[in-house]
């Protein structure tokens, strides 16, 4: 009998983002950041995506980059998170 996890049986889809950060600008992501355990940066993404504070573009959210820059980081920083 297989102990464990079962395989998983459909396709992953890999996504890479690459952020590049400022300190004095980008501080409270990189203490975001800076507090994760180790390996857990896409987990926590991901959390942060789900809480609902991301927009699809059909959804009339802006195509400014400061106006993404800001929805990105209300996700990353979005309550009931806890690690």
């Amino acid at each position: 009998m297989p102990r464990g996890r079962p395989r998983r049986t459909r396709p992953k889809v890999v996504i890479r983002v690459k952020l590049t950060l400022t300190p004095g600008e980008d501080d409270d992501l990189l203490g975001f950041f800076a507090a994760l355990p180790p390996r857990r940066r896409a987990q926590a993404v991901m959390a942060a995506m789900r809480s609902g504070c991301l927009l699809p573009a059909s959804a009339g959210a802006s195509d400014d980059a400061q106006d993404t820059g800001q929805a990105l980081t209300d996700a990353l920083l979005a309550g009931g998170m806890v690690y």
